[in-house]
């Protein structure tokens, strides 16, 4: 008790009193998660140290009475935190300024593959973001579809000892890309995130751009033959043939019809052979 009668002399000495500082802290800073590494600095009184988060998310202060949880915090919130405990745990008699900062060293990674530029391991600190990750590797390919797959280690083994499933999320990457909120997703050390190709349909006969086109599910016959640049002036809207499977589909209706991936269309001519 005599050492933080001390330090609660210094302080007086020095009239470090006040709200706590936010140091270097954004309100952009990333979420600190385990492996993290996080500096603190209570200036004049405890020097700057690098503390490692471990996989409790946790870290070892050491004039803390026990370890702090700042799995989830900025580091302004970390900054926070710290010195509420130091009051609380009765090393001062004010809440003194605390500056922690993320050590960015990348020390954890995800790998990235599939429909993307450059597939490979993305390293990191902190935390990274679907979209953050794929802009990393030069973002998709043309030819990649609307879905991405994060799959992740399970964190704990079944009951029975034998080794837990890994769990599978799926994103819309189309959700992302017009910026709608909630979509992204945070991955986490050892995450893979593979992007699918896109399914693909074949068009041919009197179309603006005979070829294969990658669909998104649902689209409708009138949709895919858009992108093949419309049915031209010789063709014919009620007559569109769609083979699936080796077999005929059967009453084609051109604004219903949902096509499906490997189907085959073809457009005829308006101008019956005789």
């Amino acid at each position: 008790m005599a050492a933080k009668q001390v330090v609660r002399l210094a302080l007086v000495a020095l009239g470090v009193i006040g709200a706590v500082a936010s140091g270097a802290a954004q309100q952009s800073d990333p979420k600190i998660s385990p492996k993290d590494r996080v500096v603190i600095e209570v200036p004049n009184i405890f020097p700057k140290a690098t503390y490692p988060v471990d996989s409790d998310g946790t870290i070892s202060f050491p004039p803390l009475t026990k370890p702090l949880k700042v799995t989830g915090m900025t580091t302004h919130e970390v900054e926070t935190a710290v010195s509420n405990q130091l009051f609380t745990d009765g090393w001062f008699t004010v809440h003194v300024p605390v500056i922690a900062e993320l050590d960015q060293i990348k020390n954890k990674q995800v790998f990235v593959s599939g429909a993307v530029r450059e597939p490979g391991i993305v390293p990191f600190a902190g935390e990274i973001s679907v979209r953050e990750a794929l802009l990393l590797v030069g973002s998709t390919t043309p030819d990649a579809g609307s879905i991405a797959r994060i799959t992740r280690a399970a964190s704990q083994p079944a009951a029975n000892g034998t080794p837990a499933e890994a769990v599978v999320v799926e994103v819309n990457l189309h959700d992302l890309e017009t910026g709608k909120s909630g979509h992204d997703v945070m991955l986490e050390d050892g995450d893979t995130l593979y992007v699918a190709k896109a399914a693909q349909v074949y068009i041919d006969g009197y179309v603006g751009r005979p070829g294969a086109y990658s669909v998104d599910p649902g689209m409708t016959l009138k949709q895919v033959i858009t992108l093949a640049g419309g049915i031209s002036e010789r063709g014919a809207q009620n007559r569109i043939e769609i083979l699936r499977g080796g077999q005929k589909v059967k009453s084609v209706k051109y604004e219903k019809t949902v096509v499906l991936p490997g189907d085959t269309i073809t457009v005829k001519s308006r101008y019956r052979s005789s």
